[in-house]
Protein backbone atom coordinates (compact mmCIF):
# COMPACT_ATOMS: atom_id res chain seq x y z
CA UNK A 1 0.00 0.00 0.00
CA UNK A 2 0.84 3.34 -0.75
CA UNK A 3 0.72 6.57 1.39
CA UNK A 4 -3.12 6.78 1.45
CA UNK A 5 -2.46 10.12 3.19
CA UNK A 6 -0.79 11.80 0.94
CA UNK A 7 -1.54 10.44 -2.63
CA UNK A 8 -5.23 10.88 -3.12
CA UNK A 9 -4.86 8.21 -6.86
CA UNK A 10 -3.41 5.58 -4.11
CA UNK A 11 -6.84 5.51 -2.08
CA UNK A 12 -8.89 5.90 -5.35
CA UNK A 13 -6.99 2.36 -6.42
CA UNK A 14 -7.40 0.69 -3.14
CA UNK A 15 -11.21 1.47 -3.62
CA UNK A 16 -11.51 0.59 -6.86
CA UNK A 17 -10.55 -2.60 -5.58
CA UNK A 18 -12.35 -3.01 -2.55
CA UNK A 19 -15.47 -2.63 -5.19
CA UNK A 20 -14.14 -5.07 -7.41
CA UNK A 21 -13.72 -8.31 -5.03
CA UNK A 22 -16.97 -6.97 -3.26
CA UNK A 23 -18.73 -7.37 -6.78
CA UNK A 24 -17.48 -10.55 -7.52
CA UNK A 25 -17.98 -11.98 -3.85
CA UNK A 26 -13.96 -12.59 -3.43
CA UNK A 27 -12.08 -12.89 -0.14
CA UNK A 28 -9.71 -9.85 0.18
CA UNK A 29 -6.52 -9.57 1.99
CA UNK A 30 -4.24 -6.54 1.82
CA UNK A 31 -0.71 -6.40 1.79
CA UNK A 32 1.88 -3.84 2.58
CA UNK A 33 -0.09 -2.13 5.50
CA UNK A 34 2.20 -0.23 7.43
CA UNK A 35 0.76 2.11 9.58
CA UNK A 36 -2.45 2.34 11.83
CA UNK A 37 -3.66 4.98 8.46
CA UNK A 38 -3.72 2.34 6.40
CA UNK A 39 -5.53 -0.25 8.49
CA UNK A 40 -7.98 2.04 9.56
CA UNK A 41 -8.37 3.35 6.12
CA UNK A 42 -9.09 -0.24 4.83
CA UNK A 43 -11.45 -1.36 7.56
CA UNK A 44 -13.29 1.98 6.88
CA UNK A 45 -13.62 0.83 2.98
CA UNK A 46 -14.79 -2.98 4.52
CA UNK A 47 -11.39 -4.58 3.68
CA UNK A 48 -11.60 -7.25 6.52
CA UNK A 49 -8.17 -8.83 6.53
CA UNK A 50 -4.85 -7.77 6.50
CA UNK A 51 -0.72 -8.35 6.29
CA UNK A 52 2.07 -6.00 6.51
CA UNK A 53 5.25 -4.52 8.37
CA UNK A 54 2.72 -3.01 10.77
CA UNK A 55 2.26 -6.26 12.63
CA UNK A 56 5.69 -8.03 11.94
CA UNK A 57 8.75 -8.35 8.95
CA UNK A 58 8.15 -11.89 7.16
CA UNK A 59 9.39 -14.39 9.71
CA UNK A 60 10.21 -18.29 9.87
CA UNK A 61 7.26 -20.18 10.92
CA UNK A 62 8.81 -20.62 14.65
CA UNK A 63 9.18 -16.95 15.42
CA UNK A 64 5.63 -16.51 14.26
CA UNK A 65 3.78 -18.98 16.17
CA UNK A 66 6.08 -17.72 19.16
CA UNK A 67 4.94 -13.94 18.34
CA UNK A 68 1.45 -14.97 18.23
CA UNK A 69 1.55 -16.61 21.25
CA UNK A 70 2.63 -13.31 23.23
CA UNK A 71 -0.58 -11.41 21.84
CA UNK A 72 1.53 -8.63 20.97
CA UNK A 73 -0.73 -7.24 18.47
CA UNK A 74 -4.00 -7.55 20.57
CA UNK A 75 -4.21 -3.85 21.42
CA UNK A 76 -3.60 -2.82 17.51
CA UNK A 77 -6.33 -5.80 16.21
CA UNK A 78 -8.91 -4.59 19.50
CA UNK A 79 -8.48 -1.26 17.81
CA UNK A 80 -9.52 -1.92 14.21
CA UNK A 81 -12.43 -4.38 12.82
CA UNK A 82 -9.57 -6.08 10.72
CA UNK A 83 -8.78 -9.55 10.82
CA UNK A 84 -4.73 -10.62 10.68
CA UNK A 85 -3.70 -13.02 8.15
CA UNK A 86 -0.69 -14.85 8.52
Amino acid sequence: MGDIRADASGASIVDAIVAMARGLKLDLVAEGVENRTQLRYLAEQGCEEVQGYIFSPALPASELLSLLSDNAFQELIAASPVAVTA
